[in-house]
């Protein structure tokens, strides 16, 4: 999606038929990502986010780190679920159903209880995990989740705290360069 998305950019704001065709397609291709998701998401990741830390032993991993990258993914993906049915819903029409907020509410809930079933969410590893912890927020703030929200940032500030003072493992921006045939969407 972004990489058509990308090559989409110069046609914004343009009223052509072409352009409106191409952002056709785009709103087809949002739509279809939505489905996958949502059957991916709803089928693995929902029905395990309420027991405690069975997604952490399902990345089936023996170290923190994986486990840590993982979960982190998984939060990143139920978070643009909700906020792609979020942006859908407002783009397609004025009034949004409540199935639409239902489903939306779910997805916040959902990651909460993502969050405190595997505390390793409370420890980012590393710096590019701020774009998951940003996009459940923009998420959650969505919904009346403030008490959520602090609680769960309180709980990182603590172990970042925490990893800082013992000299522990805390997120740098230090990474290895990706080599020049690495795709847009390397980290």
């Amino acid at each position: 999606m972004l990489v058509v998305w990308h090559l989409l950019r110069p046609l914004i704001g343009k009223e052509t038929s072409d352009a409106k065709a191409i952002f056709g397609v785009l709103d087809q291709l949002i739509k279809l990502h939505l489905i996958i998701t949502g059957e991916a998401v709803e089928s693995k990741i929902i029905p395990q986010a309420n027991k405690l830390h069975v997604l952490s032993m399902l990345v089936q991993s023996q170290t923190a780190v994986d486990v840590n990258l993982k979960l982190f993914d998984v939060l990143g993906r139920v978070a643009m679920m909700g906020l792609w049915l979020h942006w859908v819903a407002h783009f397609d029409q004025q009034q949004v159903s409540k199935e639409v907020e239902a489903k939306i509410t779910e997805c916040i809930q959902h990651g909460f209880n993502l969050i405190q079933n595997n505390p390793i969410l409370f420890s980012p590893l590393c710096d590019q995990q701020a774009i998951e912890v940003a996009l459940f927020l923009m998420l959650a703030s969505l919904g009346n989740s403030g008490e959520a929200i602090s609680s769960w940032l309180g709980e990182i500030v603590d172990r970042l705290d925490f990893t800082v003072r013992t000299h522990g493992r805390y997120p740098t921006v230090i990474a290895k360069k990706p080599p020049p045939e690495a795709s847009l969407f390397h980290c």
